[in-house]
């Protein structure tokens, strides 16, 4: 059998509709956890999170912990896996607060198979024992085969309640009909389901164990061992799952993105979805976002899930379309092929591969990546070298031909800034929006270098040229002189009265000149009736009537806005303010996270404001861009910056291998992936890092101060050191051993050749 996933991954929470279902990607088998009160006469079975709060959850599935509701008694549910032996999961539903009398809450769990939660392969349920039951009779287990699999189930305790059913629905149905006291019937000869009932007043926790093995002993046996470990195995795994976090911020990321990441039936596929809730409910059981699950990519590759960062960009990049032009949306209801997203792509997948140390992944991607690029120039010129979002005459996605699609292109579909803006007799927004051009003036930059580095100079060459190009165009014909702001111009040659953050995207792309920057960033950014009044970045400024509709794009703070400013405050040195972004950032997440596990699709403009209004989804995937912000703080790798550490501290992955980075009052203290420790002084960040393995290099800041790069412990480490390539004298004090550097009014680089190495620097 070949299967769409590692081992490690077979079981997870794949079924988007419920996130209580522990599937099997391989087969489509899953054990799903449900709960009956006797009170309110219903089965809860926590279809679209209903009554789940969701709680620590790894990539790989190793420990999953959730909060259930029934009627007002609170269960938890754990889910663990040894890391020895992924195909088998040990669970434990445990209860926490009983509302009602315990003789009447129960908890279900349900074997069954469903083709949305995994590639269904002949499988089938094995009879299922049926209790009660005459005494003497054998335990309970329940089976279940897959081509050459086997799959066995055990409990602890036995369930009172035990059948087998035509559907899971019947279950429930004869539950709430009936009640908990089960009805004669007749056994089912092919059940699709195997349900089996553990009463609360008997038993406080019911454990259970899975396991898959290729003969059904092996599999019952690993089932029963596993079974009588399952306390130890989840609280082993909850551990791990705690100190394997990186902190706070880190956990976070990591549980939005595993609970959101979800089975595609239709392309056979494990993938991050924009949101669970969604996915099943809106798109007919599968979805791809463009921009929403690039930004997943991502994510993943700042945790280091190579498998997800993979998954996620096949998802997009292998829906690219005959034109070039990677689509909008696919999903089994519509597809936006007619638009494109912002042109993100790129980026995204380098950032990826630098994070990753993957230097294969981009030339992979090049031909795609490069044939999207050139879509835009094609398919949305607006003049004067400029671009604007457009829809195309193809395809029969919903609004095609329309301005709404062309808004749809943006990804920010009602922003004021598009008030009155129609489209032109070739199909673009008669605006030529800056944050568009922008970004693809980025994307070529990006391209060019990938281009260089797969021995394509010429291509690299072209790319470059037209991207320089595009930023002149951008600085000549979209910088409104009397606002001092980037702004999109309509055809007319009026610009936009609207600002949103995609103003501050010339800095992303290096566009803005000195002069520009810092009117950008202090006149507008720093504004608190502009950017800085909200509690991260709002989609319009502040001091617009739009604010005050609070609806969508406008008047509400999104985190990818955030998440693209943060990367241009930094590639324009504003890294102050960027760090401070961050932490506010940091700062509106955290709330809702904290008391509700909520993660916002978008957030109110003021920090007390009604951020879970109607419309906002309460889980979705790029919410965890805030606090990606204060991970990227700890350390970042760009195309402009290299490798940066500081000026946060934390653990950062760059190049597939770990760094450590403490800040203090005046420096960082750095633990490299291998070798002695780094003491910077003078200087609270660092760009340039590489290591190999008798090599160190940075670059320091420009900096008014001096500033000492010393190495730990001070005897034996350094062989020599230059500065700017010239080879300086090392310095030996009670820090350690390095170089001392004068102010700088530039960069300055610094390289250290350790003790060992055979060749010069």
């Amino acid at each position: 059998m070949v299967r769409p996933v590692s081992a490690d991954r077979r079981w997870g929470t794949h079924h988007p509709a419920y996130p209580t279902a522990l599937s099997d990607v391989a087969s489509g088998l899953q054990l799903r956890v449900a709960g009956y009160s006797g009170r309110a006469g219903r089965v809860v079975d926590f279809a679209g999170a209903e009554g789940v709060r969701l709680g620590a959850h790894t990539l790989d599935g190793a420990y999953v912990e959730a909060e259930l509701d029934v009627a007002g008694s609170r269960l938890r549910l754990e889910v663990a896996k040894d890391r020895d032996a992924p195909t088998t999961i040990v669970g434990r539903v445990a209860i926490e607060h009983a509302e009602e009398l315990r003789l009447r809450l129960w908890t279900l769990l349900v074997l069954e198979r469903d083709a949305a939660g995994g590639r269904l392969d002949d499988a089938t349920l094995g009879a299922v024992p049926e209790r009660p039951a005459e005494p003497g009779a054998g335990g309970v287990v329940l089976r279940a085969t897959a081509r050459s699999e086997h799959l066995a189930v055990v409990c602890d305790p036995e369930p009172a309640v035990c059948g087998g059913y035509a559907t899971a629905v019947e279950a429930t149905t004869e539950l709430e009909a009936e009640g908990y006291f089960p009805p004669q019937r007749e056994p089912v000869a092919e059940p699709g389901a195997a349900v089996a009932r553990f009463n609360h007043e008997a038993t406080a926790t019911v454990r259970f164990a899975a396991a898959l093995a290729t003969d059904a002993e092996a599999a019952e046996g690993a089932a029963r061992a596993a079974l009588t470990e399952a306390d130890a195995t989840i609280a082993a795994a909850g551990r791990r799952a705690g100190t394997e976090a990186g902190g706070e911020a880190s956990a976070a990321v990591r549980d939005v993105l595993a609970w959101n990441t979800c089975w595609d039936p239709a392309n056979a596929r494990v993938a991050t979805a924009l949101s669970r809730h969604w996915t099943s409910r809106k798109f007919g059981g599968w979805l791809v976002w463009q921009s929403d699950v690039l930004y997943a990519a991502l994510l993943a590759a700042t945790l280091g899930d190579a498998e997800l960062v993979a998954a996620n960009l096949e998802a997009v990049l292998h829906g690219a379309q005959p034109a070039g032009n990677l689509p909008c949306l696919l999903s089994a209801r519509t597809e936006w092929v007619d638009r494109s997203h912002p042109p993100l792509a790129a980026l995204v997948v380098w950032q990826c591969a630098a994070r990753l140390g993957d230097r294969s992944l981009p030339r992979r991607h090049l031909d795609t990546l490069l044939r999207a690029h050139h879509w835009w120039e094609r398919h949305r010129a607006a003049g004067d070298g400029l671009l604007a979002y457009g829809t195309s005459p193809t395809g029969r996605g919903l609004y095609v031909g329309t301005d709404l699609a062309a808004r749809n292109e943006s990804s920010m579909d009602n922003s004021p800034m598009f008030d009155g803006v129609g489209l032109t007799d070739s199909g673009v927004l008669d605006l030529a929006e800056v944050g568009l051009n922008a970004l693809h003036a980025l994307d070529g930059q990006v391209l060019a270098g990938i281009a260089r580095d797969a021995g394509r100079a010429a291509e690299a060459d072209a790319l470059a040229e037209a991207a320089a190009r595009r930023a002149e165009a951008v600085r000549r014909h979209l910088w409104d002189d009397e606002r001092g702001v980037f702004a999109g111009r309509r055809g007319d040659g009026t610009f936009s009265p609207s600002l949103s953050p995609t103003s501050f995207y010339p800095l992303l792309a290096g566009i803005a000149e000195e002069a520009q920057a810092e009117a950008l960033v202090e006149g507008h950014l720093c504004d608190p009736e502009g950017f800085w009044g909200a509690p991260a970045l709002p989609s319009n400024a502040l001091r617009e009537a739009a604010t005050a509709d609070g609806a969508y794009w406008r008047g509400r703070v999104w985190p990818p806005l955030s998440f693209l400013v943060h990367l241009g405050l930094h590639r324009s040195g504003h890294r102050a303010v960027a760090a401070e972004l961050a932490e506010r950032a940091w700062a509106l997440f955290a709330g809702p996270w904290r008391d509700e596990r909520a993660a916002l699709e978008h957030y109110d403009v003021r920090a007390d404001g009604d951020h879970l209004e109607p419309d906002v989804d309460t889980f979705y995937t790029w919410s965890a861009l805030l606090p990606l912000l204060a991970l990227a703080e700890v350390g970042d790798v760009t195309p402009w910056d290299g490798a940066r550490l500081g000026p946060g501290s934390g653990a950062t992955l760059l190049d597939g291998r770990w760094w450590h980075v403490a800040a203090r009052d005046g420096g960082l203290d750095v633990a490299p992936p291998r070798g002695p420790r780094l003491r910077v002084d003078g200087a609270d960040h660092l760009t340039g890092v590489d290591a190999e393995a008798d090599l160190l290099r940075l670059t320091l800041p420009a900096g008014s101060a001096p500033a000492r790069v010393r190495l730990e412990p001070a005897a034996g480490t350094l062989a020599a050191a230059l500065v700017d390539g010239r080879a300086v004298e090392a310095e030996r004090d009670g820090a350690g051993v390095g170089v001392s550097v004068g102010p700088r009014e530039r960069p300055v680089a610094v390289t250290l050749l350790l003790s060992g190495s055979d060749d010069g620097a």
